[in-house]
């Protein structure tokens, strides 16, 4: 019979006192992160069984569902409705955490597993590194680090495709692109609307945007003061100071920036379209409203968040996870916010 792991042994390994493991396996604030991480290591590759696990183990497995995501973001709200709107049907309760509330966004992740929450889904996480106990099953997104959890991922080659096709009908040969901090999501976006430009023979300039409201307004302020920037009062405002030169369309990483980036525009004395056109990513419900009308490139967040729930309830009923990527397909949406270059207007 084999001999049963002590908490004794994993602190004589971890070299450390069996308080500070105690304390460690218990997630206790007075634990560094370094050390909790090295202690859980060795806890599992002794194979110790701490209470904790044991309790988790114990308890029935209740129709509960996780989401993890930053909900200040409309497409994160949108999927998020979306797979409760499924769950509910299949009887399952959903417990939501947003990582803006936490201090650190990984801790959003402790809290469901604190919760005995067993099958989590994360919506384009954005951890510097996830521990193995909190590992979700799910991630929706580009990319994951283990093997073992399930990526719905969106496609962007086709929306790209289409979008820049769209902006070269209508006689847009030089757009700028807002671009988000880097992400998996945002490498991947830019990756393919650089490709999708240049089959289009449409040049693209990068500039820093960002994925709220707040990014596109500011970095449109930014944007516009260095363009018009020939006097001390470039970023005021106070006058009309004409179009971008060369640049007939802007594009942003998602429908919240472009909001952001339409009502810049508009306080600096731009139309869209007519002076320049707009458009993003998301098909979210406000940007696709009448106030905003953008034209958007979707990223199947139905779809998406379908596919997402299906891979979760199958793990939390089957407990068998096989990684994997499922690939959703994104199109392009045309409404008002573009149309021809305004040289072709005038």
């Amino acid at each position: 019979m084999p001999r049963r792991v002590t908490i004794q042994m994993v602190a004589d390994k971890a070299g450390c006192s069996p308080t500070t493991v105690s304390l460690a396996l218990r997630g206790d604030e007075r634990i560094s992160g370094a050390t909790k991480e090295m202690v859980w290591e060795i806890a599992e590759e002794l194979g110790y069984v701490s209470p904790a696990l044991t309790k988790r183990k114990a308890v029935p497995d209740p129709k509960v569902i996780g989401v993890v995501g930053r909900f200040e973001l409309g497409l994160h709200q949108i999927i998020t409705r979306d797979i409760v709107s499924a769950a509910q049907k299949d009887g399952f309760d959903v417990i939501i955490k947003d990582v803006d509330l936490y201090p650190r966004p990984i801790d959003a992740l402790e809290s469901m597993y604190n919760l005995l929450v067993k099958t989590v889904i994360v919506i384009e996480p954005n951890f510097d590194h996830v521990p193995a106990r909190y590992s979700p099953q799910v991630v929706i997104g580009q990319e994951v680090d283990r093997d073992k959890t399930a990526l719905v991922s969106t496609v962007h080659k086709n929306g790209c495709s289409e979008l820049m096709a769209h902006l070269r009908k209508y006689g847009h040969r030089h757009v700028i692109y807002l671009d988000s901090p880097f992400s998996p999501a945002a490498a991947q976006r830019l990756k393919a609307l650089e490709g999708a430009a240049a089959e289009n023979n449409i040049e693209m300039t990068v500039k820093k945007g960002g994925n709220t409201v707040t990014d596109g307004y500011d970095s449109t302020v930014e944007m516009l003061s260095e363009l018009w920037n020939e006097n001390a009062r470039s970023g005021s405002f106070v006058e009309r100071r004409g179009e971008l030169g060369q640049y007939t369309a802007i594009l942003c990483y998602n429908d919240d920036c472009a909001e952001g980036a339409y009502i810049a525009m508009l306080k600096a004395g731009l139309s869209v379209p007519g002076d320049i056109s707009l458009a993003a990513f998301g098909d979210t419900e406000l940007g696709k409203s009448k106030i905003f009308s953008l034209t958007s490139v979707g990223l199947n967040h139905k779809e998406t968040a379908r596919l997402a729930y299906q891979e979760a309830k199958r793990i939390h009923f089957k407990g068998f996870r096989r990684g994997g990527v499922i690939e959703v397909p994104t199109f392009l949406v045309e409404r008002s916010s573009t149309g021809p270059a305004n040289f072709l207007i005038r």
